[in-house]
Parts: C-alpha cells; structure tokens; sequence
C-alpha cells in the first residue's frame, strides 16, 4: 500500500500522463487528416497566413491545451498546420501537467 503523501503524486502523474496521451492523439489525427485532405485553393493563402501566426507564437497557445472546449481544438490544428511534433508535444505535456499540479495543490 502507498504512502499518504504519494498518492497525490500518483495521482497528478496519472491523470497528466492520460490526459497528455489524448492531447497528443488529438495532434497526430489533426497531421493525419493535413496528409490525407488538401486545402482548397482559395483557402491556400489563408493556411499559409494562420502558420505564419501559429510559427510566431501559436505553438506556445499549445500550453493551454489543458482548457475545456478549447484545449482538443488547439492540439487540433497544431497537428494539421504540422506544427514541430517534439516542441508541440512538450507544450502538451506541460500545459497538462499544470493543470493538474494546480489541482492537486489545491487540494493537498
């Protein structure tokens, strides 16, 4: 049996760990879907002029990947503008693990 004071460790381990594995699935269908669709051309510029923005400072938008409604749509289209998959993956992971390391502060 674990310890009192390790649970909450196990718990914000665990919980980070499935909710960054979901974020980073939800990046990987958005690559996916950005290999098997192409843009429509009069939307050809516009893509272009969203990965100029996303190059900029999108990709750190990524730490917010743990929000509701907005979280999954952002890991998303990080996947389809095929943003660094290594870079967005840490982002992923970071913005996740906060979320839960607040939790489990509040908490304890």
């Amino acid at each position: 049996m674990t310890q009192p004071d390790a649970q909450p460790i196990l718990l914000l381990l665990v919980a980070s760990l499935g909710n960054s594995l979901g974020g980073i699935l939800t990046y990987l269908m958005g690559w996916w879907i950005s290999r098997r669709w192409s843009v429509p051309e009069p939307h050809k510029r516009n893509q272009q002029r969203a990965l100029v923005v996303i190059k900029r400072f999108g990709v750190i938008t990524l730490l917010f990947s743990w929000l509701p409604l907005i979280g999954d749509p952002l890991c998303l289209v990080a996947g389809w503008l095929r943003c660094r998959l290594w870079l967005s993956v840490l982002l992923i992971i970071m913005g996740k693990t906060l979320r839960y390391l607040l939790i489990v502060l509040a908490i304890h």
